[in-house]
């Protein structure tokens, strides 16, 4: 049995870790909070490192719906196939390649900051205490890391890969992982993707994403983990 406080100091340790990585993730950021611009978030990714350690291969599929107007939605793909990168946008049914690609895969740049927010914001509270239990979820065996006092903190961590399968702090963020395969051999296949015929180049940057990728955990949401005995 891990140690509750480390355990959730290190939710992202086993993606850090990982040479390769692909699965998918459903994030919703509840409540009214103004910083955040989006309500759900939606990402689909494969990703490989080389030997040195540098981001070889990436595809990703990230799909965002606005806060305010849930009608505000974009969908974004990233690829870096090796030879080149390519950024497309679904609903602009545009498509560009950039000479300089980015070195950390989209999937790291959006659930580790929400992550780092969470650990920071739960950690700042006095009477914030993780306690973790064995359990078994959809046949797999797994530890369930709560506040103590308090059902207002639960996340699930398989227990064999360290995979965060799902986070949930009241009134704030809800998270689902699934379909995670670390260090699993990834084809360069999954690398490409190919623009629906309607798609049209356009030079890079000339076109602006609609919503910005801005999210806050609330502080205020986190009263509710104080112990309730």
């Amino acid at each position: 049995m891990p140690k509750a406080q480390e355990l959730f100091d290190n939710l992202f340790a086993p993606y850090v870790a990982a040479k390769t990585f692909s699965g998918n993730f459903d994030i919703f950021l509840l409540g009214n909070n103004p910083t955040n611009t989006l309500s759900e978030i939606h990402l689909q990714t494969a990703y490989r490192f080389d030997n040195n350690g540098d981001l070889a291969r990436q595809n990703a599929t990230v799909g965002v719906v606005g806060r305010v107007n849930s009608k505000e939605k974009a969908t974004f793909h990233f690829i870096h196939s090796g030879q080149n990168f390519v950024v497309a946008l679904d609903e602009q049914k545009s498509w560009w390649t950039t000479e300089q690609g980015d070195t950390v895969p989209a999937f790291q740049k959006l659930l580790k900051p929400i992550l780092d927010d969470v650990i920071q914001v739960l950690n700042g509270q006095k009477d914030f205490v993780p306690v973790v239990s064995k359990s078994v979820e959809a046949g797999r065996p797994v530890w369930i890391l709560k506040a103590k006092g308090s059902n207002a903190v639960r996340i699930v961590v398989d227990a064999q890969t360290r995979a965060l399968r799902s986070l949930d702090i009241k009134d704030n963020v809800s998270i689902r992982g699934y379909g995670q395969e670390f260090n699993e051999p990834i084809a360069d296949e999954s690398f490409t993707w190919t623009p629906p015929l309607d798609f049209k180049q356009v030079v890079e940057g000339a076109v602006s994403p609609p919503a910005s990728l801005g999210f806050k955990i609330a502080n205020s949401a986190t009263e509710k983990v104080t112990p309730t005995n």
